[in-house]
C-alpha cells in the first residue's frame, strides 16, 4: 500500500511548485514529513520519486524549514 500511495503523490505533484495552485500551504509541509519517512525506511526515494525529491529540496531551501530541521537535530536524508 505505501508504494501505491507514494506512486499516486508522485503523480500527482506538479512537476515544479508548490502542491496546491494558489502557492505555498500546510500540504507541502506534510509531504516533506512523509518523503523524510521514507528515507528513514531507506527506500529509495531519490530515484524513484523525481518530482517528489525535487519537491523537498524546494522545500530545504526555505529558511523556516531549515531552522525547524536544525532545532530538532534531524536530517531529511537519513
Amino acid at each position: 500500500h505505501l508504494t501505491q500511495a507514494h506512486q499516486l503523490i508522485e503523480a500527482r505533484l506538479p512537476e515544479t511548485g508548490w502542491v496546491l495552485p494558489a502557492g505555498y500551504s500546510v500540504l507541502d509541509t506534510y509531504l516533506l514529513v512523509f518523503y523524510r519517512w521514507g528515507n528513514r525506511m531507506s527506500l529509495p526515494m531519490r530515484t524513484t520519486y523525481p518530482r517528489w525529491t525535487a519537491h523537498a529540496e524546494a522545500m530545504l531551501a526555505r529558511g523556516a524549514v531549515q531552522r525547524a530541521l536544525d532545532r530538532e537535530s534531524i536530517s531529511l536524508w537519513q
